[in-house]
């Protein structure tokens, strides 16, 4: 079992987990402050709403796991990508309407200008599903993969399923995804669906902000494995030997 402490063991006291974890909590806060500003601007806030809850729960399950190291959090940001997945499905199947009405839903998107970007949904679903399988698979198989050189093996896949196209799923990482809404959208001008200026600039920062979570994943599967976390234990434990006892006190 891998070593990790209880919130009441944790105050005062240096971070548990790896730091990449901290670094991913910050990206995904900023995701979280975007979806708000959606939110804010009136832009889809039946779907927003929810999608920024799940950012939310998930950025403080990385800073909760970066401090606590407790494995649970993998479970924690499972569940919300799963939740994100079924609201991208009633936004590929349905479009922007009411989440909970369904005599609101609007197949006709599927013949329309909109086409394309129910079809970039349909992708989101599948993506979040596959994020969600293989945190659950982390939690599950915690040394799956782990070397004396890498970590585990379900990092490398993540930070390869969020950055580019996985050609035997036929399903895009998150970063294209992201450039191709900010492409679209601007051609909705003049149309019944035309979207508000703001939304391109957030994709395109959205997209920033995976290509960091991306450079997150991989360098925290090169610098997790038995050498490192052997490493990091010893500093650990110098670092307390170094500080003054309470009797010292």
């Amino acid at each position: 079992m891998l070593p990790w402490r209880k919130v009441s063991e944790a105050w005062f006291r240096h971070a548990w987990g790896h730091p990449q974890l901290q670094v991913r909590g910050w990206c995904v806060s900023v995701k979280t402050c975007l979806t708000v500003l959606l939110c804010l601007s009136e832009i889809d806030v039946d779907h927003r709403l929810w999608i920024g809850i799940c950012q939310f729960i998930c950025a403080t399950s990385l800073f909760l796991q970066w401090w606590l190291a407790n494995p649970t959090m993998f479970l924690v940001r499972s569940m919300a990508n799963f939740a994100k997945a079924f609201l991208f499905l009633h936004l590929s199947v349905c479009g922007r309407t009411a989440i909970f009405d369904p005599a609101a839903c609007e197949l006709a998107g599927w013949q329309d200008e909109r086409q394309p970007f129910r079809i970039i949904n349909a992708c989101f679903i599948l993506h979040w599903i596959l994020v969600a399988i293989s945190l659950l698979l982390q939690f599950l198989l915690p040394l799956k993969g782990v070397t004396v050189d890498v970590g585990h093996e379900q990092l490398w896949y993540r930070a390869r399923l969020r950055a580019t196209a996985a050609s035997r799923l036929e399903v895009s990482g998150q970063v294209p995804m992201h450039l191709t809404l900010a492409y679209l959208k601007p051609k909705l001008r003049g149309t019944p669906f035309e979207r508000s200026h703001l939304e391109p600039v957030l994709n395109g920062l959205n997209a920033a902000m995976v290509c960091i979570i991306v450079w997150s994943l991989d360098r925290q599967w090169r610098t997790s494995g038995v050498r490192d976390a052997l490493d990091a234990l010893e500093s650990d434990a110098a670092s307390e030997e170094a500080q003054p006892s309470e009797e010292e006190r």
